[in-house]
């Protein structure tokens, strides 16, 4: 297996009301108990082998029909066009879980594969912006907690987060339409924050 590691940017959006109960092990707080998540990424630093993936983006959809520990996942990838074709092909293995890493899990967990394909992303955790023409638009507000700090989640079962700080934000508008899946989770839950993986990172 060719070693990997990364260090990037994280927005995590869902159809739940803020706070998400996920990163608990706990089922969706929707009317109809299911999740539709995305996932976007921004790689600070990073190197697939000798590849390296510094400032590319990507985005990994989901739609889960109950608790995300329990499977059914019906999946897409979508990877930075800005790639030359070795980052690409690095990108898509490490996204789609044939690379090892926490990606390996979500593989493990989905029934369905949409997709895998690239596209132009734009994406920011100091505009709080995620967004790909036609397809994909986030914007969202940190929540404000006490004394006007952020609140954080720590130590939870959130698969990204590995144990790290999960900032807590409300989705201003939150709209995704691509592999035959299409959600306006506007006002949904939105967790953020910076973490490091490896092909050897597990939870």
């Amino acid at each position: 297996m060719t070693p990997w590691e990364m260090n990037f940017d994280y927005i995590e959006t869902c159809n739940c009301p803020p706070n998400c109960p996920c990163p608990f092990t706990g089922s969706p707080s929707t009317d109809y108990g299911g999740c539709h998540l995305m996932m976007a990424f921004h790689i600070v630093r990073g190197n697939f082998g000798s590849t390296p993936l510094n400032g590319l983006n990507a985005i990994l959809v989901a739609e889960v029909p109950g608790n995300m520990r329990a499977g059914d996942y019906r999946t897409g990838v979508l990877v930075d066009d800005r790639g030359d074709d070795e980052q690409q092909t690095a990108m898509k293995a490490i996204f789609s879980g044939k690379a090892g890493g926490v990606f390996e899990g979500i593989d493990a967990l989905t029934i369905d594969w949409l997709g895998v394909d690239t596209a132009p992303i734009k994406f920011s955790t100091r505009t709080r912006k995620a967004s790909i023409p036609g397809v994909l638009e986030v914007d969202y507000t940190p929540i404000n907690g006490f004394g006007g700090a952020i609140p954080e989640l720590k130590n939870t079962r959130q698969r990204i987060a590995l144990g790290g700080k999960l900032k807590c934000a409300q989705s201003n508008v939150c709209r995704f339409n691509n592999f035959g899946l299409q959600w306006d989770n506007s006002g949904g839950n939105v967790f953020w924050g910076r973490y490091t993986h490896t092909h050897e990172s597990r939870n």
